[in-house]
């Protein structure tokens, strides 16, 4: 699984693209499997897309902090908000004299859309992406992401 994060804080989580990418590139290649026997080669391989290929709960956090008119501190943002549905956020955490959450999740899509070039690609997928078309793995990304946000 390629969204699985190391975590040693909360305002501080560490993709495991590396390591996954060692294991994927040795089952590739053929290496002895941890009971002696030979490991199944990799056929395919999924990716989440964001926090494997791209960097973005930053830009994310940035956006609702935006929207709803104050900051969502990263300790905040790590433990209460990542991995929730961005209505429930918006529900939570809106001021009371904001519009309500299906307004601010339009604005929420909009102000999105300006921070797509903030964006950072997660270090090293590159190289993997290579080594697993080399390899002649087929590879797909999966994501609750908008199409447009995965496209740009």
């Amino acid at each position: 699984p390629m969204s699985i994060l190391v975590t040693n804080s909360a305002a501080r989580r560490v993709p495991l693209l590396t390591l996954y990418a060692a294991f994927a590139i040795r089952t590739v290649r053929g290496a002895a499997s941890e009971d002696g026997g030979r490991a199944r080669p990799v056929r395919a391989v999924l990716f989440d897309f964001d926090g494997s290929l791209v960097q973005s709960e930053e830009t994310h956090r940035l956006s609702f902090s935006s929207v709803l008119g104050r900051e969502l501190d990263h300790d905040t943002w790590y433990t209460k908000c990542v991995g929730r549905g961005p209505l429930a956020i918006l529900q939570e955490y809106r001021q009371a004299d904001a519009p309500p959450a299906e307004e601010l999740a339009r604005l929420l899509r909009e102000d999105a859309v300006g921070r797509y070039d903030q964006v950072l690609p997660t270090n090293g997928h590159s190289q993997l992406l290579d080594d697993l078309d080399e390899a002649g793995i087929a590879m797909a990304i999966v994501s609750s992401g908008s199409p447009g946000y995965i496209n740009k």
